[in-house]
Formats: structure tokens, C-alpha cells, sequence
């Protein structure tokens, strides 16, 4: 969360969100689980070829990037994500 200096745990409500949605999401949780995972075990090329099974959503796409940037920056493996903006 923006302007929090420590760690926080977020959840996404996705009973919410309109049938299509849900669908997709529910379909998906396995492989974004196994992704987060592999990258919390920093296996980020396992983690990175979950993740690009994924339909396109934020976090995806936040996730993508971490592991692009650790592939190449492996020094700078974090499973924290800093949020810059809203």
C-alpha cells in the first residue's frame, strides 16, 4: 500500500467482480499459486513461466516484471512489492 513502510498483506476479493471475471480468476488460482510459489522460493524461471500462462491482469504484469528484473538482477530477489502509486 502506498506510503506504508512495512510489509502488508493484501487479498483480492474476486466474488465481487462480474461472472466472466470470476470465471477466469477462479480457473486461473492454481497457476498463480504455483508462480508465487516458485518465486517465493526464488525459482524465478519457474515462477516467470507460470506467470506467462496468465490472462493479462495488474498483478500478473507486476509480478512479470519482478521476475524479469531478478532474472537479470538476481541480487535484488525480493518478495516484497513496492507500490509507488495508487
Amino acid at each position: 500500500m502506498k506510503g506504508k513502510q512495512h510489509s502488508v498483506t493484501i487479498y483480492e476479493l474476486i466474488e465481487y467482480e462480474n461472472e466472466h471475471d470470476r470465471k477466469m480468476k477462479q480457473s486461473t488460482i492454481n497457476q498463480f499459486e504455483q508462480g508465487l510459489k516458485h518465486y517465493q522460493n526464488q525459482n524465478v524461471t519457474a515462477a516467470l513461466e507460470f506467470f506467462q500462462t496468465l490472462p493479462q491482469e495488474p498483478i500478473i504484469e507486476i509480478y512479470l516484471q519482478m521476475c524479469q528484473h531478478t532474472l537479470h538482477n538476481p541480487e535484488d530477489w525480493s518478495d516484497v512489492i513496492f507500490m509507488k502509486e495508487k
